[in-house]
């Protein structure tokens, strides 16, 4: 009897080993998850390159038509919201709900002790962002770090000092800054749960920034006041 059990088993052992049927779907079962998170995660590394260059973009805009504003009369708060206007457009197809808007106008000139250099705020206007404070001077870092409200690349200092300007005189050089936040979701998150729950995810958040300077050389571009913006999350400040 335990013979028969025996051979029994060895029989159906090597009956499972030579059966050739099924090793096609068995394959596919195994390979098709790799191929799905291989193609959707391309997708969505995709998806994150394309809203990283509508951010670039969409910084490059905003100072550009800010800088092109006039210097002999403020611009009105209504006239940034305007601009700010264009993110829908610019940002398309990507829905604009995560981005926020900031736009500075900065003075360069010499520190109280008349050395060279310190950048100031003269207005800040934004959306849903942060406002670049008032206050003290921003913070002179190197290419190479985070941009941030409170900072200003130090090669950006030195560019607008090296055209002649007499600090010591007085003279003052301008700039437009442009911070622009925005968050990427994962295509992960439109997915039925549990796969479509945010929280499990990643979400990349990216920053851009565009220094630009006003078109017209006659002086810096002024924000009108009192500030009123044209959308909701707008506000802003006037340092001086």
């Amino acid at each position: 009897m335990l013979r028969r059990a025996v051979s029994f088993v060895r029989g159906a052992l090597a009956r499972c080993t030579r059966d050739r049927r099924g090793i096609a779907a068995v394959e596919f079962a195994i390979v098709v998850p790799v191929i799905l998170i291989l193609y959707v995660g391309a997708a969505d590394v995709t998806r994150a390159v394309q809203m990283g260059r509508r951010l670039d973009l969409l910084s490059r805009t905003v100072s550009d038509l800010v800088s092109q504003q006039s210097t002999t009369t403020p611009v009105s708060a209504s006239t940034v919201g305007l601009i700010f206007g264009a993110a829908t457009a610019v940002m398309a197809p990507f829905p604009t709900s995560s981005v926020t808007l900031t736009v500075s106008a900065v003075d360069i000139k010499a520190k109280s002790d008349g050395t060279c250099c310190q950048a100031l705020v003269r207005w800040s206007f934004t959306q849903n962002g942060t406002l670049r404070a008032c206050t003290t001077p921003l913070t002179q870092v190197g290419n190479g770090a985070p941009a941030s409200a409170t900072t200003i690349p130090s090669s950006i200092i030195l560019a607008n000092s090296a055209g002649g300007f007499n600090y010591l005189a007085g003279s003052t050089s301008y700039l437009i800054i442009a911070d622009i936040t925005g968050t990427y979701t994962p295509f992960f998150t439109s997915l039925p749960p549990p796969l479509g729950n945010p929280s499990t995810w990643f979400q990349a958040g990216m920053r851009r920034t565009t220094y630009m300077v006003p078109r017209s050389p006659t002086g810096p571009i002024k924000l009108a006041t009192p500030i009123t913006g044209t959308g909701p999350g707008q506000s802003g400040v006037v340092c001086f």
